[in-house]
């Protein structure tokens, strides 16, 4: 006899909750002359690179029910942006 989950209704598993804090840091030079200036950016996602895990496994014939094997998230991810506007 195969495995059911009953009259469970749909997504009734859920994982665990996602903590993200994003920072950015920007700065304009206007050394160029009359309406153009120089802007560098920084940006930080996940700055505390807390670990966003995935769902857990939902499939009942699977030996790993119920548990989570994946993430959901990026790790910690930086880009820096020079941009000239004229």
């Amino acid at each position: 006899m195969q495995a059911r989950l009953g009259n469970c209704g749909r997504n009734t598993l859920r994982g665990p909750g996602i903590t993200n804090f994003d920072f950015s840091l920007a700065r304009s030079f206007s050394y160029f002359g009359e309406g153009r200036d120089l802007e560098l950016r920084w940006e930080v996602f996940n700055m505390l690179n807390t670990p966003q895990f995935g769902l857990p496994e939902r499939n009942i014939n699977s030996n790993s029910v119920g548990r989570i094997t994946s993430l959901a998230g990026d790790p910690r991810v930086m880009q820096l942006a020079l941009k000239f506007n004229f």
